[in-house]
């Protein structure tokens, strides 16, 4: 009885301990490593009428929280840590806050526009 307790307490804390390590101990480089593609940035335009592909790194298998314009779009790092979505067609307006969220991490990019023609998409 003893011993299926000592195992069983074993067992808890390596889940516990494991739990608590971003991307599931594999990582050493900080909370959740989250990166976001250098091109975007505070007072960027978005062209409108396409949809806007956002793309950076992270942990493997993060979940990565992208809102911009009061839409809110999720989706999860591949195994090498590299995450992509698309927020859909934006009209014309702004200034935006453009937030990637992942839970102990915001990036947040101020000032951001969605303009008709966008000259110098860099």
């Amino acid at each position: 009885m003893k011993t299926s307790k000592t195992i069983f307490f074993i067992l808890f804390i390596s889940i516990f301990i494991s739990s608590c390590v971003p991307g599931g101990g594999g990582y050493n480089d900080g909370p959740s490593n989250l990166k976001v593609a250098s091109e975007f940035r505070n007072d960027m335009e978005f062209q409108s009428g396409v949809d806007i592909l956002v793309y950076g790194t992270a942990f493997k298998t993060t979940d990565i929280k992208v809102v911009f314009n009061g839409v809110e779009i999720e989706t999860k790092a591949d195994a090498e840590g590299n995450w992509k979505l698309n927020i859909p067609k934006q009209k014309v307006g702004g200034p935006y806050e453009f937030r990637v969220i992942v839970n102990d991490t915001t990036v947040v990019f101020k000032g951001v526009r969605v303009a008709e023609n966008i000259e110098n998409m860099q």
